[in-house]
């Protein structure tokens, strides 16, 4: 009777443990990163940059680094709209600010933050822009989701958010890359 006692306790104690973590960690949700899925992102920010500044397959090597419906802040959701983005799309590329020329724009990010959360992770990471005729300057940073498919981590969201500035137009909301 003590054995079926005990045994009925420490049952009850372990599922109340395992609600707890559940419950803690969001369901039972990736809140942790490894060490490949860090690399894995990294490599997926340094990989946005090539392809929005080169255009790379018309532009959709770019819109291949979101999910099926990532979207990038408000202006451009699905992989069509997200080809445009990196001046590509159906009828290849035309923007020359994305081919290699006097007016190409290069586009460096850094001090990458990467943290685990529910949906898989968030980050966050300083942009500045360079070329174009133009000296380097800090246009901002990205605000990311990303979330791990069969392909691999994607973005699922990307937000570029610029500094407030003074004047008229100063106000912090996300914008078009350049």
């Amino acid at each position: 009777m003590k054995v079926k006692w005990l045994t009925a306790v420490a049952l009850v104690t372990c599922g109340f443990g395992l609600t707890t973590v559940r419950a803690q960690n969001g369901g039972g949700r990736r809140s942790t990163l490894t060490a490949q899925d860090y690399f894995e992102i990294q490599q997926l920010v340094a990989r946005y940059n090539f392809a929005l500044d080169t255009c790379a397959n018309s532009g959709y090597d770019y819109a291949d680094l979101f999910t099926v419906d990532g979207a990038y802040g408000t202006r451009a959701q699905g992989r069509e709209k997200l080809a445009e983005v990196s001046g590509g799309g159906p009828a290849g590329c035309k923007d020359k600010r994305r081919l290699p020329g006097p007016d190409n724009v290069l586009h460096i990010t850094s001090n990458l933050v990467i943290e685990p959360s529910p949906e898989g992770a968030t980050g966050k990471a300083y942009v500045e822009e360079i070329g174009g005729g133009q000296s380097s300057q800090f246009v901002g940073w990205f605000q990311d989701v990303y979330v791990k498919t069969p392909d691999g981590w994607r973005f699922k969201t990307r937000t570029h958010v610029t500094p407030p500035r003074p004047g008229p137009s100063s106000s912090g909301e996300p914008s078009q890359p350049k």
